[in-house]
């Protein structure tokens, strides 16, 4: 433990300078990919009743672009778990990468989070500035 607290404070320029990078590249990569993601979604997407059709393109998929998709998924939830506590888009940034994950119960979190209001109209006021209709519920 004395070894690991020497090496962080022998580093510890580093360390915060790969933080504040990360930090950055998170917030560009929020501000310029969520809004591209959500304008991508169709209008009903949150309104279909079962996600079988969407399911059975997921699983046609080439296995590699699921693996990657998933992976952003999950590094999206990380950020926006995040971003609940710090500045950021945290209730967006989660949506997505719930659509974006495969699980169990998706379809049904995902209605859950679109009918809470203010997620609902955040993300409708993106839509409408990328000229897209609104969500249906």
């Amino acid at each position: 433990m004395h070894d690991l607290i020497t090496w962080v404070r022998g580093h510890l320029e580093v360390i915060l300078m790969c933080a504040s990078l990360g930090s950055i590249a998170t917030l560009v990569i929020s501000a310029i990919g969520v809004p591209w993601w959500i304008a991508r979604l169709p209008s009903d997407y949150f309104a279909r009743v079962s996600h079988t059709d969407l399911r059975a393109a997921t699983l046609r998929a080439h296995p590699v672009r699921r693996v990657l998709k998933n992976v952003l998924g999950l590094f999206l939830a990380c950020a926006g778990l995040a971003m609940l506590f710090l500045p950021g888009q945290g209730l967006i940034t989660l949506l997505i990468a719930v659509t974006l994950l495969e699980f169990p119960g998706k379809a049904r979190l995902e209605r859950r989070l679109i009918a809470n209001d203010s997620v609902h109209a955040a993300l409708n006021w993106i839509r409408k500035r990328a000229g897209k209709e609104p969500f249906e519920r």
